[in-house]
């Protein structure tokens, strides 16, 4: 029986496809100037492919739902935003503008939030377990049912 070569790249092309579609997950954000921007991250590892450092996204930006475990997010300027129900597991929020965000059942645990600033943040039902809040500000922040079990808190502002 002869080999059909054009068959077996078709195939191993097809079987890659779904391998990395199913190890990509993505999320979208609304810039201020009303483009769109995807942020896409690694299942397999649970790490953003891009660096958010600083990023700078529209007052309210609706990120609920969204995964980004292990995403670099320091210094990021998420004042308002809509992070229901969002996996930042291991995300790097360090010094990141939270205030006003409504963070609804969302997952931070293992997050570090050194620095942060979550000034009337909506931290209902949201898990912190493990996560670093040196020094943040959570003044006015709404913790019902917020699990705090094992996270550093040295420093807060309360």
């Amino acid at each position: 029986m002869k080999k059909n070569p054009t068959l077996k790249s078709v195939l191993f092309a097809t079987i890659s496809l779904i391998i990395f579609a199913s190890t990509l997950t993505a999320a979208t954000y609304q810039k201020a100037d009303g483009t769109l921007v995807q942020i896409d991250y690694r299942a397999e590892t649970g790490e953003g492919i891009h660096s958010y450092s600083g990023a700078n996204l529209q007052a309210g930006a609706n990120l609920n739902g969204a995964k980004l475990p292990g995403a670099n997010l320091n210094d990021a300027k998420l004042i308002g935003a809509k992070l229901a129900s969002a996996n930042l597991v291991r995300a790097d929020l360090t010094g990141a503008n939270l205030s006003n965000a409504d963070l609804t059942d969302s997952d931070l645990s293992f997050a570090n939030l050194t620095d942060a600033n979550l000034r009337n943040a909506n931290l209902s039902h949201v898990d912190l377990r493990f996560a670093n809040l040196t020094r943040a500000d959570l003044t006015g922040a709404k913790l019902t049912g917020t699990n705090l079990t094992f996270a550093t808190l040295t420093d807060v502002v309360r």
